[in-house]
């Protein structure tokens, strides 16, 4: 029998299929085979990967048929040996590159102390053994220009070495990293798959090796614009990708799913549902004498059949939901992000495929990415689609004086919104942070994308009084007085969703009663707060009265009225 072996660097990856905790990941193996048995024996695989998702196929023009899948472990200790070897010689080199651009850091650095002892401080400290007497004026000045511009040329040198280091320091950072991971991986196991063929006639095979690894991960987040004129937004659709498998992902097909193995795909069982008298538990003593009676039972035995057991069904459940997931196509990924549209001129969306496999659904990238086995992030753009909206301006001034804005459209796409951050912009200004839920398609949407600074708003506390009810009386009442000033400098009529609040009593002895509200509000819930729908003209202001008291024992102070 012939035998083929593959180390790591001859093995392609073909793509990978990203789920929020885990990858499936298939490799393409180049074979031209004569006709015969062979075993092709697949080396270096992570020792994390679940050994029972291995999977084996392939293609080609020869007629063959695989025989048989093993799947062995192997000693690892000379695997990573020349990885690390090369680490060490680049990490080596950085930092004989950083020695140089200190050192010639330091030498700038002396030079520009020269040149400024060179210029005098003033006539009572010259500089020394300079006769002034001989030199004139012009020359005075021409010295002085030319420190001044070897300075100014030292200072640019010295700022760009700097830069350097930092940009060396990065690196060096990301090798250390590597180094400690491929460490870790040393004197330890890996996996070795040996796969047997059988070749009718000669010629091209290639063979693919799919199997699901844990470390890996994917998290959506968004760019959304808000186009105040065109009553439009446009969400750019990322996704942020890492892993730590141990292998870097070279030139591979990046395929991002919604999907969740680790949530198993069978149906849980209902159990029945008994009910009795409640029987205390026995005395400590009793206890005591029952775990006597188990000391014959292997408790060891029995820790070892349930980690068995439970690892089994967790195997299960992950093969199970992954068999289904097929190789689908999606978006370009580009490096870091969407290129930047005029705020006027509507953004061409990206045509991705997506596609469905059940409930779930995947972005395919239509460019090969690289992916490191560092942890570091890897933004991929998934889609860019322009929606229409409504925008609604809410303002609750007790808390913030400013006007937050509320988009409501509808997802009309084909794919859902997963929950993510979200980066907010106006037009292309960036205004902060928010937060988007999951998004099927065809639902109502609602965002908050930030603050309106066109309309102004401020909570004035305008009075408060005391007094006692009565002569004789040893209740006091308190008044409060409140005034909200809304003011719009939009170009057009704007509608503004208010909230603010009365005080509830929680004792008997507390009384509140409202004196004035002006204009009526809207809407009143059972917490006592309040809501106002105000339509606010272009350049108008309007006014908001609050009034109320609060009535109580005069030898008693009332908290929570922020007085």
């Amino acid at each position: 029998m012939n035998e083929i072996q593959f180390e790591q660097k001859d093995q392609l990856f073909k793509e990978v299929v990203v789920f929020p905790n885990w990858a499936m990941v298939t490799k393409q193996l180049k074979l031209n085979l004569n006709k015969g048995s062979h075993l092709i024996r697949i080396e270096e695989l992570p020792i994390q990967i679940n050994p029972d998702s291995i999977r084996i196929n392939g293609e080609g023009k020869s007629t063959f048929k695989i025989e048989g899948v093993e799947l062995k472990k192997k000693f690892l200790e000379e695997i990573s040996h020349e990885k690390l070897k090369e680490i060490e010689k680049k990490l080596n080199d950085l930092k004989d590159e950083k020695t140089l651009l200190q050192k010639n850091t330091n030498i700038k650095n002396t030079h520009k102390n020269l040149l400024k002892n060179t210029i005098p401080n003033g006539i009572e400290n010259p500089v020394q053994n300079f006769d002034y007497k001989k030199v004139t004026p012009e020359q005075i000045g021409e010295l002085f220009l030319f420190i001044r511009t070897e300075l100014t040329s030292l200072d640019q040198e010295v700022l760009k070495e700097q830069y350097n280091i930092y940009d060396i320091n990065q690196k060096i950072t990301k090798l250390e990293k590597e180094y400690d991971q491929n460490t870790n991986y040393s004197n330890k196991t890996n996996y070795e798959s040996h796969v047997a063929l059988n070749v009718q006639e000669q010629g091209e095979i290639n063979l693919f090796c799919t199997y699901l690894i844990p470390n890996a991960t994917w998290n959506p987040f968004y760019e959304i614009k808000l186009f105040f004129n065109k009553q439009e937004i446009e969400i750019a659709y990322f996704g942020k990708v890492s892993q730590q498998t141990g292998e870097d992902w070279s030139d591979i097909k990046v395929i991002l799913s919604t999907s969740k193995p680790s949530l198993g795909a069978s149906l849980p069982e209902l159990s029945t549902w008994f009910i009795d008298f409640y029987v205390p538990p026995p005395p400590i003593k009793v206890r005591r004498e029952r775990s006597l009676k188990k000391k014959a039972y292997d408790k060891r035995d029995y820790e070892k059949e349930l980690s068995i057991s439970s690892k089994e069904e967790e195997i299960d459940d992950l093969v199970a939901c992954c068999a289904d997931e097929a190789i689908v196509e999606e978006p370009e990924c580009e490096e870091s992000e969407f290129g930047e549209e005029p705020c006027e001129k509507p953004a061409p969306s990206i045509q991705a495929e997506v596609q469905k496999s059940g409930m779930s659904v995947q972005f395919v990238c239509e460019k090969n990415e690289d992916i490191p086995s560092d942890g570091s992030i890897k933004k991929l753009p998934v889609k860019k689609d322009r929606f229409p909206v409504e925008i609604e301006y809410i303002a609750i001034p007790r808390q913030i004086d400013k006007v937050f804005i509320k988009i409501k459209t509808k997802n009309s796409s084909d794919y859902p919104f997963l929950s993510g951050e979200v980066f907010a912009f106006h037009g292309n200004h960036y205004v902060g942070k928010s937060f988007m839920n999951d998004f099927l398609p065809g639902q109502n949407m609602e965002i908050f994308l930030g603050t309106d600074d066109k309309i102004k708003i401020e909570r004035l506390l305008l009075n408060r009084f005391q007094s006692k009810k009565g002569i004789a009386s040893h209740i006091k009442k308190i008044t409060y007085h409140y005034q909200t000033t809304i003011e719009n400098f939009h170009d057009n009529e704007i509608e503004l969703l208010l909230y603010d609040t009365l005080p509830i009593s929680q004792n008997e002895k507390i009384k509140v009663k409202v004196d004035d509200i002006t204009p009526e509000y809207h809407s009143k819930n059972d917490k006592n707060i309040l809501e106002w729908k105000l339509k606010i003209p272009a350049g108008e202001k309007m006014i908001v009265n609050l009034k109320f008291s609060v009535e109580t024992p005069k030898n008693k102070h009332v908290g929570g009225l922020n007085d």
